[in-house]
């Protein structure tokens, strides 16, 4: 099978619809978080999938706080998993 046959079998995925993070803290946290706090989050990777459009941050819908948030560049080039026993303890 080519792969032109490939693209044209496979349906289109639809891409998550974004909303503004206010919305998202809203949604998920009573009282909602600060937007200071919020910014931190996206720009650190801590929900996966923000975006930054213009000067608001925006976030897919079903998006998951993570609180270690994407791994550090010198962490996935190593290609060792982090130990964090050893980060914290020593």
């Amino acid at each position: 099978m080519s792969l032109l046959d490939r693209i044209a079998t496979t349906a289109p995925t639809k891409p998550a619809k974004l909303i503004p993070v206010t919305a998202w803290s809203e949604a998920r946290h009573d009282p909602p978080k600060p937007v200071t706090t919020l910014r931190r989050w996206c720009r650190d990777g801590r929900i996966p999938g923000a975006r930054r459009e213009g000067r608001e941050w925006r976030v897919p819908a079903d998006a998951e706080y993570s609180a270690f948030g994407t791994p550090t560049q010198s962490a996935s080039a190593s290609g060792k998993p982090f130990d964090l026993e050893k980060f914290l303890y020593g």
